[in-house]
């Protein structure tokens, strides 16, 4: 596991300059560089689904706004009655306009169709469902890829933690526990695993993901970093991207092209092995439309 600093460390190291004004460089290119690799792969490492509160139908409203961390949204969902209805995405602005004009008086508890108003990942995206929903607080599901922020924290080492088996709660000892280490991984010298940590209690406790499993130890060293949510033999990828760029600068193409090369070749090793969430042999088609010809695709199954 590559964690932020042993990042850091290495490429200072590769690079041959510690100076302050390039670490500044390094990091910035480092954190684009993680961008471009979580784009490739199609964020799957941290996409995430909405909770059951996040979201609400409102009566007679048409657009929702979506989390300020949504970059593409996959799939939209609405809950009625305890049964999750899947939404087809409306991906044409000329449908959906179409849909708006000649339907725009239809309602329903269960929604046709979605269309994303979408702002790039900068947030303000909004999700907009017809026909328009008639009832009040259904919860509205959306699965979508997820920016992560930028990496910038140095490792904390502050007391001693306990690990007790069967909870997930982490015990600190001396420790100053924050809010921000939020989504930071701890590390457990027992087993050699990183634990990403989830919910922040106070100054003492935090929770990690899973409860632990292992003997109840005690007294162990603080080990919190930030870790490119990457697959492991591709946490090296920002590394090689930042040198690329330090290298060009320095005017040293023979550098660069070796640093672009590793890149490119990790990049294209990691998106045959991590590019889909199946390992199945078999390439699904695209879903076949439940709309057949004789049935306009814009007329809503129920609508009142």
């Amino acid at each position: 596991m590559l964690t932020w600093d042993d990042a850091i460390d290495t490429c200072q190291d590769l690079a041959t300059d510690t100076t302050t004004t390039t670490l500044v460089f390094l990091k910035r290119l480092m954190n684009l560089g993680y961008k471009l690799v979580l784009s490739e792969l199609g964020r799957p490492q941290i996409e995430k689904t909405t909770d059951d509160d996040d979201i609400v139908t409102v009566a007679d409203q048409t657009f929702y706004p979506l989390p300020m961390d949504c970059l593409f949204p996959k799939s939209v969902t609405v809950e009625v009655d305890d049964v999750k209805h899947p939404v087809i995405e409306c991906e044409d602005q000329e449908e959906w306009d179409y849909l708006q004009s000649a339907g725009s008086s239809q309602t329903s508890d269960i929604p046709e169709k979605y269309f994303i108003r979408q702002n790039w990942g900068v947030g303000g995206s909004e999700v907009g469902l017809y026909p328009t929903p008639s009832t009040a607080d259904y919860p509205i599901y959306v699965v979508y890829e997820a920016s992560d922020r930028d990496l910038s924290n140095d490792v904390y080492e502050t007391g001693t933690v306990t690990f007790t088996n069967g909870d997930a709660t982490i015990t600190g000892s001396g420790t100053t526990f924050t809010t921000g280490m939020v989504n930071r991984y701890i590390y457990c010298a027992n087993d050699g695993f990183w634990y990403r940590l989830i919910t922040f209690t106070d100054t003492t406790h935090m929770e990690i993901e899973r409860k632990w499993v292992g003997t109840t130890t005690v007294g162990l060293t603080t080990n919190i970093r930030e870790i490119f949510v990457l697959p492991e033999e591709m946490q090296i990828l920002p590394v090689y991207f930042a040198l690329a760029h330090y290298f060009a600068i320095k005017k040293d193409p023979s550098q660069e092209s070796k640093y672009w090369t590793l890149f490119n070749a990790g990049m294209e090793a990691g998106k045959r092995r991590w590019g889909t969430k199946t390992r199945s042999n078999i390439i699904r088609k695209s879903p076949v439309s439940r709309f057949s010809p004789w049935a306009p695709r814009y007329f809503p199954s129920e609508a009142s």
